[in-house]
C-alpha cells in the first residue's frame, strides 16, 4: 500500500500523517484533488475511514415530509418527495400510518417559500411532534431558516430558540451556500454566505442542536477554491462542533432547462476521499444511494465512506423509488462492511 500511495505528489509524507493521525494542511489536500491516481488516494481515505469506524457503515431511519411540494437542491434524496404539495391532511394522514412505536428521524424539510414565517414552521413542528413523538424531528435547511426570519423579522437566536421549544430535535442544515441554475460557482458570492450562515452556526451550537453539513461541487470548480471551501467548513467544526456528517454532492440543478456536466464515478468518489482526509474532525462521511446510485456508494464505502445515508420506512407512497432498510443492509454487507442502525 505504502508504494501505491507514494504514487501521489509527495505521497510517501502524506501517509505518515494519515497514519499518524497529524491534520493535512490545504496545500496537502490540493495535491490529493489534482491526483489522477484515483486507487492511492482511495487507500489513503480508507485508512482514515476505518481508524475512525472500523468496518461498520451506518444509517438512519427516516420518514420524509416536503411541506411545500417545491425542490431542495442540496439534497437528492429531498427531491424525490418534491412536486407534490402535500395538504395538513394528507401529510398527518401519512404520518399516522407509522407505527406509533417506531423510533426514527423525521427529515422535515422544503425548498425555501416566502409563504411559511417563523409561526408557520414552529406550528409544522408541533403538529408532527404530536402526531408521532416517537419521531425525532430533524427539519430545515439553512435557506428555509433565513427565509423564515426575514419574514419574521426575528434573529437567528430567537428563531432557534422558538423552534426548539416547539418540538425541534436537530437541524437538517445541508449546504451552507445557496444555489442558483445560473451562478451555481461564483468564488466570492458563496463565500459572503458562508460567513453570512456563521450566525446560525454559532446559534444553533448554542443550543445543543446538530445537523448534517453538505459541500456541493462543480466538475470545472477551481481545485483551489474546492479546498478553501472544505478548509472553511473544517475551521466551522473546530469552533462550533455542530457537524454529525458531511455529504459531498455533484451540482445538479431539479430543472431540465439546466445543462449540467454528467456525473463522473472518478469526481464522485475523489470528493468523497478527499473530504474524508481533510474534515478529520468529522466522525461521517456520507456516500448515499440518492447521490451516487446503488453500485456508486457501494464503492465509496471503500473510499472514505462510513455513512449510507437514510432508510425510508415504508408507508409513502412513494414507496417504490427509495431504498428500505433491508434492502440498505444488504447493499452494505455486499461490499464486506457492516451495517448499523444508528437508532
Amino acid at each position: 500500500m505504502a508504494t501505491e500511495i507514494a504514487q501521489i505528489d509527495g505521497g510517501a509524507d502524506l501517509l505518515l500523517k494519515v497514519l499518524s493521525g497529524e491534520r493535512l494542511s490545504a496545500s496537502d489536500c490540493l495535491r490529493l484533488w489534482k491526483t489522477r491516481d484515483l486507487t492511492s488516494l482511495g487507500a489513503l481515505a480508507n485508512l482514515r475511514r476505518e481508524a475512525v469506524s472500523g468496518n461498520a457503515v451506518f444509517f438512519r431511519r427516516e420518514v420524509h415530509l416536503n411541506y411545500t411540494g417545491l425542490p431542495v437542491p442540496s439534497c437528492p434524496l429531498c427531491n424525490r418527495f418534491a412536486s407534490r404539495r402535500l395538504s395538513q391532511g394528507q401529510w398527518e394522514r401519512s404520518l399516522e400510518l407509522i407505527h406509533p412505536d417506531i423510533v426514527a428521524d423525521l427529515h422535515l424539510t422544503a425548498g425555501a417559500s416566502p409563504q411559511f414565517g417563523l409561526d408557520a414552521l414552529c406550528a409544522i413542528v408541533r403538529r408532527v411532534a404530536a402526531l408521532r413523538p416517537s419521531l425525532k424531528v430533524r427539519a430545515f435547511t439553512w435557506s428555509e431558516l433565513e427565509t423564515a426570519a426575514e419574514r419574521e423579522g426575528t434573529t437567528p437566536d430567537q428563531t432557534l430558540e422558538a423552534l426548539v421549544e416547539a418540538g425541534l430535535d436537530s437541524l437538517a442544515g445541508g449546504t451552507l451556500m445557496d444555489l442558483t441554475p445560473d451562478r451555481p460557482h461564483l468564488v466570492g458570492e458563496r463565500t459572503a454566505q458562508l460567513e453570512r450562515r456563521a450566525p446560525w452556526v454559532a446559534a444553533a451550537a448554542a443550543r445543543g442542536l446538530r445537523c448534517e453539513v453538505s459541500w456541493v461541487y462543480g466538475d470545472e470548480d477551481d481545485p483551489q477554491w474546492v479546498i478553501d471551501g472544505l478548509v472553511r467548513i473544517r475551521d466551522l467544526q473546530d469552533r462550533w462542533g455542530i457537524f454529525q456528517c458531511f455529504t459531498p454532492l455533484l451540482f445538479q440543478w431539479p430543472s431540465d432547462d439546466v445543462e449540467i456536466p454528467m456525473a463522473t464515478g472518478y469526481n464522485q468518489l475523489r470528493a468523497v476521499a478527499v473530504g474524508r482526509l481533510i474534515l478529520d474532525n468529522l466522525a461521517r462521511v456520507r456516500g448515499s444511494w440518492a447521490a451516487l446510485t446503488e453500485s456508486m456508494m457501494q464503492v465509496a464505502f471503500w473510499y472514505g465512506a462510513d455513512d449510507a445515508g437514510g432508510a425510508v420506512l415504508p408507508g409513502d407512497d412513494l414507496a417504490g423509488t427509495v431504498i428500505g432498510q433491508e434492502q440498505l443492509e444488504e447493499l452494505i454487507r455486499g461490499t464486506g462492511r457492516d451495517p448499523i442502525d444508528d437508532y
